[in-house]
């Protein structure tokens, strides 16, 4: 995820296996910077930014994709510390989070109910489902937001395979619509917002 012109990395999976490493990428001096580490090591979480902080959530925290965490946290650049915020409701693997006006909200993914969306919020360290369920259950999705719509794109769902679908939340109506699938079906994938379009 981004802020404060830095990307930042957390987590995945690595030479010595789960890691908990944190790393900062600063585009302005071009250098990568080691920070300190997760709370807990875990692959195939979830991570975005809001409220001048950086928000994990989730993930496997083995190799065997067995065992699935619903731990959050929450990192503050300024003060080079995390610190632990409410669960998840459930635990949550291979989903996609991102931010909409200070609120977080986790779509998709592995792990019981994992059609809801929940909805994160800093001011009172609460999470509450959304009003409508993500209509195409799928994890390795990418998730962004344009235009304070968050879209849900592509990802993988099991005998289903790859998906091509693309799904628009508003939550000012708490609906979903559909838009054009992929040209592709594909997951694991990234998507992020350039001039106004998604890439």
């Amino acid at each position: 995820t981004a802020l404060g012109g830095r990307i930042y990395v957390a987590g995945g999976i690595a030479q010595c296996g789960t890691t908990a490493a944190f790393e900062g990428y600063d585009r302005t001096t071009d250098r990568w910077e080691e920070l300190p580490p997760l709370p807990e090591a875990v692959h195939h979480l979830a991570a975005a930014a809001t409220d001048d902080r950086i928000y994990v959530t989730g993930g496997y925290t083995n190799l065997l994709f067995s065992e699935i965490t619903k731990r959050a946290w929450a990192y503050d650049p300024g003060a080079r510390r995390w610190t632990g915020i409410a669960d998840l409701p459930g635990p949550r693997a291979a989903h996609g989070m991102a931010a909409i006006e200070g609120r977080l909200y986790v779509v998709g993914g592995v792990g019981p109910a994992s059609e809801e969306i929940w909805v994160y919020d800093p001011a009172t360290d609460r999470w509450e489902a959304a009003p409508a369920p993500l209509p195409t259950q799928r994890e390795h999705l990418a998730v962004t937001v344009l235009d304070g719509k968050l879209y849900a794109v592509g990802g993988r769902w099991g005998d289903a395979g790859n998906l091509a679908a693309l799904e628009i939340y508003d939550p000012a109506a708490g609906t979903w619509t559909r838009g054009p699938d992929l040209p592709t079906p594909r997951s694991g994938l990234t998507a992020s917002v350039l001039k106004g379009r998604i890439h």
